[in-house]
């Protein structure tokens, strides 16, 4: 009984173990170059990362950061970063700004290039288009 409360109570508040007990990671403590590559991709996700430069911000080579990261995550650095910006860009579209920013703009800003792949990455991740998140967050 007192096991079922405390993990009720873990369930429902945010913390660190919130990701383990909800089945979302694969390891609770990441190895650092992994935490360094994390950490590297979401401060440089606005500007132009390459393999390389997550591999020096990781301090190992980048076959040995692209394992962990798909033993961690599922998914290769450069897929995270990818996820990272599109998450951003879809924050950015739902918070609107009085900027009067484009979704073009928006998405070159997080390193979009081509719009008809951006769309269907956003799509695949968010299951609704860039002009339909904006169009529904009134």
């Amino acid at each position: 009984m007192e096991e079922l409360l405390l993990t009720q109570i873990l369930t429902m508040l945010p913390n660190s173990y919130s990701d383990a007990i909800a089945g979302c990671a694969t390891q609770v403590a990441l190895p650092y170059h992994v935490k360094r590559a994390r950490d590297y991709i979401h401060a440089h996700a606005h500007t132009v990362v390459g393999v390389a430069d997550i591999a020096a911000a990781a301090r190992c080579g980048y076959r040995t950061v692209q394992n962990a990261f798909k033993d961690a995550y599922g998914m290769s650095p450069m897929a995270y970063l990818r996820l990272v910006r599109l998450k951003r860009v879809h924050g950015a579209l739902l918070a609107g700004g009085e900027d009067g920013a484009t979704i073009a703009q928006i998405a070159r800003a997080w390193g979009f290039g081509h719009m008809g792949r951006f769309a269907e990455m956003y799509r695949r991740e968010f299951g609704e288009l860039p002009s339909e998140t904006v169009r529904n967050r009134t």
